[in-house]
């Protein structure tokens, strides 16, 4: 009887540290919530700026241009300004 408990007791110790620590235990789920979390954050990131480029090409398509945001993304590629005005850029 003592020997069904010592292995009842080593698989027991066993499978608990898998269930704790293993491939797919307790660990490595909370670990994937973490991720899931962080790229769920750079996914809505990224959609606000996709939108906001979208945004900015249907404001450059011909027959509805927008001359002030034309205007700024020339001087910006481009590198011109004029004599009076002062550049500030920002990255």
């Amino acid at each position: 009887m003592k020997l069904f408990k010592g292995i009842a007791f080593v698989f027991g110790v066993y499978f608990l540290f898998h269930l704790i620590s293993g491939q797919y235990g307790l660990m490595s789920w909370h670990h994937l919530k973490r991720e899931i979390a962080y790229n769920e954050v750079r996914l809505k990131k990224s959609t606000e700026q996709k939108n906001e480029l979208k945004h900015m090409v249907t404001l450059l398509e011909p027959g509805n241009v927008d001359g002030d945001l034309l205007s700024e993304r020339a001087r910006v590629v481009l590198g011109y300004a004029k004599k009076d005005e002062k550049v500030i850029i920002l990255r």
